[in-house]
Protein backbone atom coordinates (compact mmCIF):
# COMPACT_ATOMS: atom_id res chain seq x y z
CA UNK A 1 0.00 0.00 0.00
CA UNK A 2 0.99 3.47 -0.65
CA UNK A 3 0.08 6.75 1.50
CA UNK A 4 -2.91 7.18 -0.68
CA UNK A 5 -4.21 3.66 0.36
CA UNK A 6 -3.98 2.10 -3.11
CA UNK A 7 -2.31 -0.66 -3.31
CA UNK A 8 1.32 -0.65 -5.05
CA UNK A 9 0.16 -3.70 -7.62
CA UNK A 10 -2.92 -1.12 -8.96
CA UNK A 11 -0.32 1.97 -8.90
CA UNK A 12 2.41 0.54 -10.80
CA UNK A 13 0.48 0.44 -13.95
CA UNK A 14 -1.24 3.53 -13.88
CA UNK A 15 2.01 5.08 -13.85
CA UNK A 16 3.51 3.07 -16.79
CA UNK A 17 -0.01 4.25 -18.93
CA UNK A 18 -1.20 7.13 -19.97
CA UNK A 19 -3.10 8.02 -17.29
CA UNK A 20 0.01 8.32 -15.04
CA UNK A 21 -0.71 12.30 -14.64
CA UNK A 22 -3.26 11.09 -12.12
CA UNK A 23 -0.27 10.20 -9.91
CA UNK A 24 2.67 11.13 -11.50
CA UNK A 25 3.16 14.77 -10.04
CA UNK A 26 4.49 12.82 -6.54
CA UNK A 27 4.69 9.38 -7.38
CA UNK A 28 7.07 7.37 -9.76
CA UNK A 29 8.54 4.06 -9.91
CA UNK A 30 11.87 3.03 -8.96
CA UNK A 31 13.39 -0.25 -9.90
CA UNK A 32 16.07 -1.62 -8.08
CA UNK A 33 18.37 -4.68 -8.15
CA UNK A 34 19.18 -6.99 -5.78
CA UNK A 35 22.29 -7.21 -4.35
CA UNK A 36 22.34 -10.86 -3.08
CA UNK A 37 19.31 -12.31 -5.42
CA UNK A 38 20.54 -10.12 -8.73
CA UNK A 39 16.45 -9.65 -9.18
CA UNK A 40 15.19 -6.42 -10.35
CA UNK A 41 12.47 -4.85 -8.22
CA UNK A 42 10.20 -1.79 -9.34
CA UNK A 43 8.46 0.36 -6.51
CA UNK A 44 6.14 3.72 -6.57
CA UNK A 45 7.56 6.24 -4.47
CA UNK A 46 7.11 9.63 -3.42
CA UNK A 47 9.50 11.64 -4.87
CA UNK A 48 11.04 15.38 -5.32
CA UNK A 49 13.54 17.04 -7.77
CA UNK A 50 16.18 18.86 -6.84
CA UNK A 51 17.88 20.28 -9.83
CA UNK A 52 18.27 17.32 -12.33
CA UNK A 53 18.18 14.81 -9.14
CA UNK A 54 15.33 12.91 -8.21
CA UNK A 55 14.97 12.61 -4.10
CA UNK A 56 12.90 10.17 -2.49
CA UNK A 57 12.79 9.80 1.22
CA UNK A 58 12.00 5.86 2.13
CA UNK A 59 9.75 6.60 5.66
CA UNK A 60 9.07 3.52 7.79
CA UNK A 61 12.42 2.53 6.44
CA UNK A 62 13.04 -0.22 9.11
CA UNK A 63 10.38 -1.91 7.38
CA UNK A 64 11.26 -1.83 4.01
CA UNK A 65 14.14 -3.48 1.99
CA UNK A 66 15.00 -1.67 -1.14
CA UNK A 67 16.84 0.90 -0.22
CA UNK A 68 19.76 -0.86 1.17
CA UNK A 69 20.61 -2.16 -2.46
CA UNK A 70 21.22 1.19 -2.97
CA UNK A 71 23.65 2.14 0.12
CA UNK A 72 27.23 2.76 -1.23
CA UNK A 73 25.68 3.59 -4.34
CA UNK A 74 23.98 1.39 -7.14
CA UNK A 75 22.40 2.08 -10.60
CA UNK A 76 18.86 2.30 -10.70
CA UNK A 77 16.12 2.92 -13.22
CA UNK A 78 13.21 5.54 -13.05
CA UNK A 79 9.58 6.53 -14.66
CA UNK A 80 9.52 10.11 -13.25
CA UNK A 81 6.04 11.86 -14.60
CA UNK A 82 6.05 9.48 -18.48
CA UNK A 83 9.87 9.79 -18.86
CA UNK A 84 12.52 6.71 -18.50
CA UNK A 85 15.64 7.79 -16.66
CA UNK A 86 19.07 5.52 -15.53
CA UNK A 87 20.55 6.99 -12.66
CA UNK A 88 23.04 6.07 -9.86
CA UNK A 89 21.16 6.32 -6.37
CA UNK A 90 22.67 6.63 -3.10
CA UNK A 91 21.10 6.16 0.26
CA UNK A 92 22.93 8.06 3.04
CA UNK A 93 22.45 6.71 6.32
CA UNK A 94 26.46 8.07 7.85
CA UNK A 95 26.30 11.56 6.44
CA UNK A 96 23.66 14.05 8.25
CA UNK A 97 24.65 16.98 5.72
CA UNK A 98 24.13 15.45 2.70
CA UNK A 99 20.84 13.95 4.81
CA UNK A 100 19.45 16.92 5.56
CA UNK A 101 20.16 19.01 2.41
CA UNK A 102 18.20 16.15 0.50
CA UNK A 103 15.52 15.64 3.24
CA UNK A 104 15.09 19.69 3.44
CA UNK A 105 14.55 19.61 -0.76
CA UNK A 106 11.81 16.91 0.07
CA UNK A 107 10.12 19.25 2.45
CA UNK A 108 10.15 21.92 0.71
CA UNK A 109 7.73 19.68 -1.75
CA UNK A 110 5.87 17.91 0.45
CA UNK A 111 5.73 20.58 3.82
CA UNK A 112 3.35 18.08 5.62
CA UNK A 113 5.99 14.79 5.45
CA UNK A 114 8.05 16.16 7.91
CA UNK A 115 5.09 14.73 11.12
CA UNK A 116 5.07 11.57 9.40
CA UNK A 117 8.68 11.56 9.29
CA UNK A 118 9.17 12.30 12.71
CA UNK A 119 11.12 15.57 11.74
CA UNK A 120 10.59 18.73 14.12
CA UNK A 121 7.88 21.23 12.30
CA UNK A 122 10.48 24.38 12.69
CA UNK A 123 12.90 22.08 10.42
CA UNK A 124 13.64 25.14 8.17
CA UNK A 125 15.14 26.76 11.02
CA UNK A 126 18.30 24.09 11.03
CA UNK A 127 21.04 24.10 9.42
CA UNK A 128 21.45 20.71 7.05
CA UNK A 129 23.64 19.00 9.48
CA UNK A 130 21.41 19.07 12.33
CA UNK A 131 18.50 18.69 10.05
CA UNK A 132 20.29 15.48 8.86
CA UNK A 133 20.71 14.17 12.33
CA UNK A 134 16.99 14.45 13.00
CA UNK A 135 15.88 11.12 14.15
CA UNK A 136 13.11 9.40 12.60
CA UNK A 137 12.69 6.06 10.69
CA UNK A 138 13.35 7.72 7.12
CA UNK A 139 16.39 7.17 4.98
CA UNK A 140 16.92 10.03 1.92
CA UNK A 141 17.75 8.38 -1.54
CA UNK A 142 19.43 10.52 -4.08
CA UNK A 143 19.46 9.62 -7.60
CA UNK A 144 21.77 11.31 -10.02
CA UNK A 145 20.60 10.43 -13.63
CA UNK A 146 22.97 9.56 -16.21
CA UNK A 147 24.23 12.12 -18.82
Amino acid sequence: MNRFGIPNPIVRPILRSRLHGLLSRILCLVTVTGRKSGTPHTFPVLYARDGRDVLIVAGWASKKRWWRNVVGGADVELLVAGEHLKGRATAFVDDPSERGRALRAFLTRFPSGGGTLGVSSRWRALDDASLGAAPGDFVVVRVVPAT
